[in-house]
């Protein structure tokens, strides 16, 4: 396993999902794995499959449990991946129960049938401009963002711990965003900005700054060392 770069409160990254995710985002962090090293490429090309020696890489460390990032390069539950290949996986960290287990994922409907006990459910939701979704996911539909919301809502329902990740942000219209998260009361939101020179349609400053506060009225908000440079700490 690797250590984490995408949040700070996460140990551990367990990756033992190989396969090329089906929503292609265009500014995924995976994307440039892809580009630089051979056996990223080769890992996450193809169908949907487990990578064994990965599986077992799994451990807990018994005297000091660890938060763990269950595929964090792939989406385990995005709607083409094999429910046996996320029952192996999921059924893998029964055996190392004292950690927690963090499950993200776009497609949250599909988490709905999914139940692991203690983990911690979320979702990504860079904006609520559908139109930006659909441009830079090829995955995306007119209904994704609202689906998204149902998803996660319910799983709160379900008395699950939750969150909500806007990363990278995209230009939006806060009165409904906020408005929609509210919706969702989410344990915590991250909020993160493009690190690779994606050139995505940015709000500025002011608006990121007004989008925190108010979030902050009813969550916990944790921002990402990469949004500094659209807001400046």
């Amino acid at each position: 396993m690797a250590k984490n770069n995408m949040y700070d409160w996460i140990g551990y990254c367990w990756n033992p999902l190989a396969g090329r995710c089906e929503h292609r985002c265009s500014y995924c962090s995976t994307n440039r794995l892809r580009s630089r090293f051979d056996v990223c490429k080769n890992k996450y090309e193809g169908k949907y499959r487990i990578i064994e020696r990965e599986i077992k890489n799994l451990y807990d460390k018994h005297h000091d449990a660890q938060t763990v990032f269950v595929c964090s390069q792939n989406d385990l539950f995005e709607k083409s991946v094999p429910w046996f290949i996320i029952d192996r996986i999921t059924d893998h960290c029964e055996k190392y129960s004292k950690n927690t287990y963090v499950f993200q994922s776009k497609n949250p409907l599909k988490m709905l049938y999914h139940h692991y006990p203690g983990g911690i459910y979320g979702t990504t939701i860079e904006t609520n401009r559908v139109k930006y979704l659909k441009k830079y996911s090829a995955s995306t539909t007119s209904t994704a963002y609202h689906q998204r919301i149902e998803g996660i809502t319910n799983k709160r329902y379900l008395d699950y711990k939750t969150f909500v990740t806007i990363e990278p942000i995209m230009d939006f219209d806060i009165e409904i965003l906020v408005k929609d998260l509210y919706f969702i009361r989410p344990d915590f939101i991250n909020i993160g900005a493009d690190s690779k020179k994606n050139n995505l349609p940015e709000p500025n400053k002011e608006k990121v700054v007004d989008l925190i506060n108010r979030l902050k009225e009813f969550t916990e908000v944790r921002l990402k060392s990469n949004l500094k440079r659209i807001i400046g700490y």
